[in-house]
């Protein structure tokens, strides 16, 4: 439909500027309509295999730590452990308190979150210790710092004022610009309702089609989808739009509608971008692409697959023999890996 609505003029050489200006947006439109469709197919995709694989996975591998966390507990319980093994497995069942406390209710690792991990905490004597030393090194009383905060603060009322006043003005520009291209919307709108309205057509079959139509064109001019209206009024309308002889002014009021689109279809993007980066650790600035995404999902459920393969392993070993427990213990850095 976009090399339908792209304005042409075989007998002109050169189009205007508005209408050069039009082809643009609409063609970005659709780059970015088509970006979305894809992301909005990949989250789909994504959700179902978290669902089907991860998730059980995940809740698998908590509960494997939970009992890898008693397991220990219970050696360093009943068994006999040098200063250095009991160091390593307060570390261990600190680190993995910690973490699961925040995954499971599991009531028996609330009892040994309790147990090992209230040492960790800095008691409020220590706080006010600190509040105390902070407040002596860095205390407001001096007469120059309160003059200089004065100043500061005079400066950025001044500067907030200023540019106030330079919102307001584009504020008003830009509501006279929106208003006038609502009215286009709203003219377009007009015209397919003259035209689709069911209760004109006497046919029973094409009476239901028009409803039908009549549902898209509203919903379409409540989104404000100019895109959506001009597709229809192209394929339905009697007054089927000839883009060639719309004026400049009418151009930019559509033009700017369809701006309007290309920034939800970017934030819808980015929306479902920025919600994987924060699942996945991954910083706000570096790029993520569905393909990507898609590839670090399988990469994590193979990760977590080997993760919980090895903390089974682990922790049926230790519960066989407390000397294999103890070997391990031996070779282990004391920062533990589950």
């Amino acid at each position: 439909m976009v090399t339908q609505l792209t304005i042409t003029n075989p007998t002109e050489t050169n189009l205007s500027e508005a209408q050069k200006k039009f082809n643009a947006t609409l063609a970005e439109l659709q780059k970015q309509q088509q970006a979305l469709i894809v992301w909005q197919q990949t989250h789909e995709h994504c959700q179902n295999e978290t669902m089907a694989k991860y998730e059980p996975l995940w809740r698998d591998y908590t509960a494997e730590r939970i009992k890898l966390a008693l397991v220990l507990d219970d050696h360093l319980t009943h068994h006999k452990f040098n200063k250095q093994q009991v160091n390593k497995l307060n570390e261990c069942l600190i680190q993995l308190c910690q973490t699961l406390i925040t995954q499971s209710d599991d009531p028996e690792l609330a009892a040994l979150h309790a147990r090992y991990c209230s040492t960790n905490t800095s008691s409020a004597a220590e706080w006010d210790v600190m509040r105390a030393q902070m407040d002596e090194l860095f205390g407001t009383d001096n007469h120059n710092a309160d003059n200089f905060a004065d100043d500061f603060m005079t400066k950025q009322q001044h500067n907030k004022q200023e540019k106030t006043k330079k919102a307001a003005k584009q504020s008003t520009k830009l509501a006279e610009e929106t208003n006038s291209a609502l009215q286009s919307l709203q003219q377009i709108y007009r015209q397919l309702v003259a035209s689709l309205h069911p209760d004109r057509e006497p046919d029973a079959h094409e009476r239901e089609r028009k409803t039908q139509l009549m549902q898209t064109v509203t919903v379409a001019y409540e989104q404000k989808d100019l895109f959506k209206l001009l597709e229809l009024q192209l394929a339905e309308s009697t007054n089927r739009p000839d883009m060639t002889t719309v004026a400049d002014a009418q151009l930019k009021n559509y033009t700017q509608l369809l701006t309007q689109q290309i920034k939800q279809c970017k934030a819808e993007v980015n929306d479902i971008q920025m919600r994987y980066k924060a699942m996945l650790g991954i910083a706000a600035y570096h790029q993520l692409t569905p393909k990507r995404l898609t590839q670090l999902l399988k990469e994590d459920t193979r990760q977590l697959t080997a993760q919980l393969k090895q903390t089974r392993s682990d922790r049926q070993a230790f519960e066989r023999d407390v000397e294999y427990l103890k070997t391990w213990l031996k070779y282990i850095d004391i920062q533990p890996e589950y």
